[in-house]
């Protein structure tokens, strides 16, 4: 326990140069993605598997590979939070966030792009708002399941819908064909 540093908003220091990263409240942030790294055999599998001991057997190699142990009611169901979590702190694979300066950057594009729709239709505004969460949000999970990278999405995505709220409210100019007087040439002497 003397080996063990711990910084509050930071991480968990552990012997060995692992490190747990936590958040201020001291909660973990878990990749739900973990848990499917971990083997899955049913109690009777291992049972068999310990009783036979054989040299080509799965078990001889369990030393190095993550093993997820759980009773659920049904067999075939999901795995659950602990069993991620778990998985998520054996396997080392923690969630990180994004740097604020991306919040930033992000809020500060959303408000370029809303100074220009209030100029938009209001079809294009809508279409528009939809687009942008779509695309977002599959940036977002593809960030996530391939690098564990945490990107947020209430402040993005919530500042895009109340600009786009308020420019498909703006008023819209309104646009006149003005006649305008072409004056004829003068003949050609």
């Amino acid at each position: 326990m003397s080996e063990v540093q711990i910084e509050v908003g930071s991480h968990i220091a552990l012997p060995g140069g692992r490190k747990i990263p936590i958040n201020w409240d001291g909660s973990l942030t878990v990749n739900p993605n973990s848990s499917k790294l971990g083997r899955r055999f049913g109690l009777n599998e291992l049972l068999l598997l310990a009783q036979q001991r054989q040299k080509e057997s799965s078990l001889q190699s369990l030393h190095d590979d993550l093993i997820l142990a759980r009773t659920p009611s049904n067999v075939l169901a999901p795995a659950d939070v602990f069993a991620a979590t778990i998985a998520t702190l054996q396997s080392n694979h923690f969630v990180r966030r994004v740097s604020v300066l991306f919040d930033c950057a992000a809020v500060l594009l959303i408000a370029l792009l809303g100074s220009r729709a209030v100029r938009a239709s209001r079809v294009d505004v809508v279409l528009g708002l939809i687009a942008f969460t779509a695309a977002y949000c599959l940036i977002a999970f593809t960030l996530i399941a391939r690098y564990t990278i945490w990107v947020p999405g209430l402040v993005p995505l919530g500042t895009a819908w109340l600009l786009g709220l308020l420019a498909f409210g703006w008023p819209r100019p309104k646009h006149r064909a003005e006649a305008t007087e072409i004056a004829a040439s003068p003949p050609a002497p």
